[in-house]
């Protein structure tokens, strides 16, 4: 699997202190766009090293035509990486990860609700993956929310719905 990140959702990992762990989810690949990667800048050092060492790689940017780009840009109204974004992932074909609402809802039109996910649907699926315990995804939101990440408050035990048989049987 493929997945797009979007600024938000990037930064949130970071700022959740799980972006490594994360890269670590088994059979998915990271893409981010150029213009993601020129808005991240917050947080750029820490995209540059991740697209160093591989974990991270770059959309190619000539996949889209200047003209698709401007019509999405202007039919959408979102930032250029969100636009970006959601056309190559449109394009590719593959998923793509944001948390910003207007952008969500624009990706969902376009590419299906079972191709965008989040910063939380990533959390969920490292909980799955035995990457992350419940209890370390819950910390990780609050602290995504706490460095002024726009989600949505969760129960402290929902993360608890994702372990699976899998996981359980790590822990032990």
């Amino acid at each position: 699997m493929i997945i797009i990140l979007d600024a938000s959702t990037l930064i949130n990992l970071v700022n959740g202190e799980i972006l490594s762990r994360a890269f670590r989810l088994p059979s998915v690949r990271f893409l981010v766009s150029g213009m993601v990667v020129d808005e991240a800048k917050t947080i750029s050092e820490v995209v540059n090293e991740a697209v160093a060492t591989g974990w991270l790689d770059l959309v190619d940017g000539d996949m889209i035509a200047m003209s698709t780009f401007t019509k999405a840009k202007k039919e959408m109204n979102l930032g250029d990486g969100e636009t970006e974004s959601i056309l190559a992932a449109e394009l590719i074909p593959c998923h793509f990860a944001c948390d910003d609402r207007a952008a969500r809802k624009f990706a969902k039109a376009r590419l299906g609700f079972s191709r965008v996910t989040g910063s939380i649907g990533l959390l969920q699926q490292a909980v799955s993956a035995s990457i992350l315990l419940p209890e370390d995804a819950s910390a990780a939101h609050k602290m995504m929310i706490a460095h002024g990440g726009y989600l949505p408050s969760l129960e402290s035990n929902y993360f608890e719905a994702f372990v699976t048989s899998d996981s359980l049987g790590s822990k032990a």
